[in-house]
Formats: structure tokens, sequence, C-alpha cells
């Protein structure tokens, strides 16, 4: 069995530094490496005490050179709100910065509150993943690529920066049939959570999961699997595992809860709800004229 960490980097006292708790998650992950922990992963949110932290692949360039074996995770990466070719730079550079222990875990996105903010209409979130994911692929394994899809537009580019790992492990974070058959098509594993429903429901995903993988063709005929616990059963008897081998075990993973009124937690919808009660109260910011270079 092997476990790891999750780090929400959420602000429960109002006095307490952004600065400290950085530290006080760098020095978390850096004693887990210590310990012999697999993996550390770092969450990502917007606009609220529930989660400081912006961008998980900053933490994971910060606790990169703090560390030696232990790999580090974005948990997630939500790729509608952000650019594309920026993003696969900094993808590369992350992977390139840890000698290749960067873990992509990569999702969608949930909360309306962080997607009005951004300028970014939600109910695009699965089409927008789904050609962001094509662009990464076609970022990691072409000298120069291009992309003409209904959201986004690159024209020939070339991204210098490479990951150190070929491939790049990617994780699909999601709980729907379209995110498990998004994960399918590129061959990315699944992070996936049992929060409600528990062994019933991650049995039932699984077969979902398996289904897809078979309609796709995929090779490998156990689909790797995210589940929620952060720990791994079915481990080997000796040594640690590389977690790009899809033959076993699963990731596990965790999310912890807090007090709505410290943020919501993230799980039961409460940010969801509170973001459309700001809605009703705030008028919602008019999106900026015209489209950048890779959107569309």
């Amino acid at each position: 069995m092997e476990f790891g960490i999750f780090n929400l980097m959420g602000s429960r006292d109002p006095a307490k530094p952004t600065a400290e708790v950085f530290a006080e998650v760098a020095e978390q992950t850096r004693l887990a490496d210590e310990l012999g922990y697999a993996i550390a992963w770092f969450a990502e949110h917007h606009f609220s005490n529930y989660c400081l932290c912006a961008s998980p692949l900053m933490m994971v360039a910060h606790c990169a050179p703090i560390t030696k074996q232990i790999r580090l995770g974005t948990a997630v990466v939500v790729l509608p709100l952000y650019n594309p070719a920026r993003l696969a730079a900094e993808i590369a550079t992350a992977d390139a910065l840890s000698n290749g222990r960067l873990m992509l875990g990569i999702g969608a996105g949930y909360q309306p509150y962080e997607f009005e903010r951004f300028g970014v209409d939600i109910k695009d979130n699965l089409e927008m993943t789904e050609e962001f994911c094509d662009i990464l692929d076609r970022a990691f394994s072409q000298d120069f690529f291009s992309y003409n899809g209904k959201h986004y537009w690159i024209p020939e580019t070339h991204i210098p920066a490479r990951p150190v790992q070929k491939p790049l492990p990617v994780y699909v974070a999601g709980h729907t049939e379209a995110m498990f058959r998004t994960a399918a098509r590129h061959g990315y594993r699944v992070l996936s959570s049992g929060r409600v429903g528990r062994a019933a429901l991650l049995a039932e995903q699984y077969q979902v999961i398996k289904d897809a993988f078979a309609r796709r063709a995929a090779a490998r005929t156990d689909p790797p699997r995210s589940v929620d616990r952060r720990r791994r059963d079915r481990g080997r008897e000796t040594g640690r595992r590389d977690p790009r081998d899809a033959s076993g075990p699963y990731v596990l993973f965790v999310q912890g809860r807090c007090h709505p009124a410290q943020g919501g937690d993230a799980l039961d919808g409460a940010d969801d709800r509170r973001g459309k009660a700001a809605r009703r109260a705030v008028p919602r910011a008019s999106r900026p004229p015209g489209r950048g270079v890779n959107e569309r």
C-alpha cells in the first residue's frame, strides 16, 4: 500500500498570512518525501478562502527543489480557465523543473462563481476541455502544431519547452460519462470520487470507464482509475511503483471538507449555491469585445 497527501491550502484563519499557508504546505510536502509518501497533490480554486492556490503548477515548481522522490500532482488544473498555448509550455516547464515527477491532473471545472469571473461560459466547459486535450496531445507530440476548433484556434506553433516524461501521465477528474470518454479517447487515467454512493457508485463508475475504454479500443485491459481515499490498494509487495504504470494499483485521492462559512465544501455544492446567490446580487460583467489569438 502506498500513501499520498492532498493540499487544499484553505484559509481558516483570516489573520494567517498567505505566505505562511504556502510555507506549511511546502514543509509538509518535504516531510512527506522524507517519509516515503508516493505523491503530493495540489488543488486549484479561485476567489474564495476555500483554497488559496490559484496555480497548482506553481506549487509543483516550488516544491520540486526541496524534494527528491515524491511525485508532484495538480488536482486539478481547470483547463477552460487557461490559455492553451501558455499552459502547454508551463506544464512542460513544471515537469522539467521536477525532473519528470509531474502528475498532471486536469478537469473541466464546475463552479459557476469561478467561470463568471474569468469571463468563460461554464456551459461550454466540456467542449472546451475536449479541445484542450487535443491541443495538449499535439503540443507534446509534435515539433510544430496547429489547431482549428470551435473554441480555440492556434496557428502553426512551436513549444520549445518539452516534458521529461514521455508520455506525460495525465489524469482526468470527473464523475460523468462524458469525462470518462474523454479519458479513454486520449489514453488518460480517470480521477474520480466515491463521496456519494461510496463503493456501489465506484463499482458503477468503474464499469462505465471499462466500457468507454473498450469502445475506444484502448490498449489497456485494466483501465487506470483514481478513486477517493488517497491510499493505494492492490499495491505491489515490494518497491515503489511508477504511477504511470497502467497495470495497477490505482491512485486514490481524497478531498477535505470545511465549514461553509470558511469557503464552502466544493464536494457538496456549497460553492455553487453561493455563486448563484452572488449572481443575483451582482450584475454579470460583460465579456470584452474581440477574441484572443487562441480563442474563438
